[in-house]
């Protein structure tokens, strides 16, 4: 009875031993694991902090933000001022005087160190205050900032294809749908109308001139979109046009005229895959005069 149950022992302990190694060999992957997503969380940390260390820098140097005016968005002029004789309606003797870009930047200093840097992109009220680069691909600032260093959080830049001074009918801006919002990380939040109610307009400042960017769309698509495209006839511009209106997620009553030249900023999404968010809008010159 004893040599019995001694050989069952025996029997017994090799298999308590591969448990055993098992137990010890998931738990050994599950710590890999762990230091690994540990490590990953604090790169993206630190990427994060290096990137807005940089930008912060950056834009402590070159970027001015203008003293808030006093006078109102837009200066009606007073019916009774217009001269008792004229034929002028009440409608057209309201004049309309757009506010000028609410910020500065001094291009000459930001391109000492980077001569790939085409212009500033300002939102008041939110993140939005970058500088814009182009290189010669669409893969050097994916995950590059503007010193070359790499980093997930990557660079704002421009269609290697635009022209650098935003002549094509329609430029290209690519950024990263960053997690804390950085980048362009706040795309998606024109799917509500209260959002863009509150930011309809964008700034865009270039060594050449300043725009202000009435935004006009935003929705999901994928990377086929016609929106990706620089249309060379009438005809599909006005195609393209009809298709973004359509599928905005928020109205808006600004109108397109044939001189209107767009652009579009592009970030990732993940409705599905391949999915991008796009925000469309008109580039108006700005005269500060």
């Amino acid at each position: 009875m004893m040599d019995e149950e001694r050989m069952e022992d025996e029997r017994k302990e090799p298999k308590k031993t591969v448990q055993k190694a098992a137990y010890i060999l998931i738990m050994l992957i599950l710590f890999a694991v762990l230091i690994y997503s540990v490590y990953q969380i604090a790169a993206y940390l630190k990427e994060s902090f290096d990137n807005w260390k940089l930008l912060d820098e950056i834009t402590e140097q070159v970027v001015v933000i203008k003293e808030p005016s006093e006078e109102p968005d837009t200066l009606i002029v007073p019916k009774e001022t217009v001269e008792p004789d004229s034929s002028e309606t009440e409608a057209e003797s309201e004049k309309t005087v757009e506010k000028g870009v609410p910020i500065t930047v001094d291009f000459d200093r930001l391109r000492l160190n980077n001569k790939d840097v085409k212009a500033w992109l300002y939102c008041e009220d939110t993140l939005i205050n970058y500088p814009v680069a182009q290189a010669a691909d669409n893969d050097y600032y994916l995950y590059r900032l503007l010193n070359g260093t790499y980093n997930r959080a990557g660079t704002i830049f421009m269609e290697c294809i635009n022209r650098e001074d935003f002549s094509d009918w329609n430029t290209l801006v690519y950024g990263h749908n960053m997690k804390n919002n950085t980048m362009f990380g706040t795309l998606t939040d024109y799917r509500d109308q209260e959002y863009y109610d509150e930011h309809p307009v964008w700034y865009l400042l270039t060594p050449n001139g300043d725009y202000r960017i009435e935004l006009i769309s935003g929705f999901v698509t994928d990377t086929s979109s016609v929106i990706y495209s620089i249309p060379q006839t009438q005809e599909a511009k006005n195609e393209l046009v009809d298709a973004i209106m359509r599928k905005s997620n928020f109205k808006t009553n600004a109108t397109i005229s044939p001189q209107d030249k767009l652009i579009t900023f592009s970030t990732c999404t993940y409705d599905y895959d391949e999915a991008r968010y796009v925000l469309i809008g008109i580039l108006k010159e700005v005269n500060e005069e």
